[in-house]
């Protein structure tokens, strides 16, 4: 049975995160888990694709049951482990997700299949995590997942390139300048906080088309 929405994972280490004071966080397997969870409570069938580029952290067969995995070589680049993944998917509706998000309700799959299936590639905002105890938020606008009919991922594939935070602007441009890209806040979406060098977030940051939201 073809699923409904096939989720697009690409990832570099992001299962088992060690923190200084050795505490563990778990992105990948919470943004799995919880995947599961809401597209059962909307009665939505799916599949977990996650492009793989060598993770050493925690092996991804070890823990991710019912998940494709693609193993991918070279630096990670997340348009490449987008696109690698959409290739193994079998949905005609793709998620395209980072690997640190995690859902509490379903209504970015709902939203997304919704807008997809009337043509249009849904961007959802989200809150951010400030901190590993995930105790407050702030408002995250990143490009980096969307919901797009394969067609529309099929004739504007992902860029491919290694420089942080490029590629997704230059999907969501592209969407932009086909007049399909739509923007809304959906409840329960949020970006798991892990220790990221801030320096890498304001360069993307720099990199966001003037007046993009």
């Amino acid at each position: 049975m073809t699923p409904e929405l096939s989720v697009c994972i690409p990832v570099h280490n992001r299962s088992r995160v060690i923190l200084p004071d050795r505490r563990v966080l778990t992105p990948l397997p919470n943004l799995v888990r919880s995947l599961y969870a809401q597209a059962k409570a909307a009665r939505l069938s799916i599949e977990i694709v996650i492009a793989d580029f060598r993770s050493d952290d925690w092996p991804i067969r070890h823990w991710a049951a019912g998940c494709t995995v693609v193993d991918c070589d070279g630096p990670m680049s997340v348009g490449a482990g987008k696109n690698a993944a959409a290739r193994s998917s079998r949905s005609d509706v793709l998620f395209f997700c980072d690997a640190d998000m995690l859902l509490q309700t379903a209504d970015v799959l709902t939203r997304g299949l919704e807008a997809a299936r009337s043509g249009r590639a849904y961007f959802p905002r989200y809150l951010r995590y400030t901190g590993p105890d995930h105790a407050s938020t702030s408002q995250g606008n990143g490009h980096g997942c969307c919901i797009v009919t394969r067609e529309t991922w099929r004739t504007n594939p992902w860029l491919e390139s290694t420089v942080y935070g490029v590629e997704d602007n230059a999907f969501a441009a592209a969407m932009r300048q086909l007049g399909l890209l739509v923007r809304d806040d959906p409840p329960g979406f949020y970006h798991q906080w892990h220790p990221v060098s801030e320096a890498k977030r304001e360069a993307a940051a720099k990199r966001t088309p003037h007046g993009s939201t």
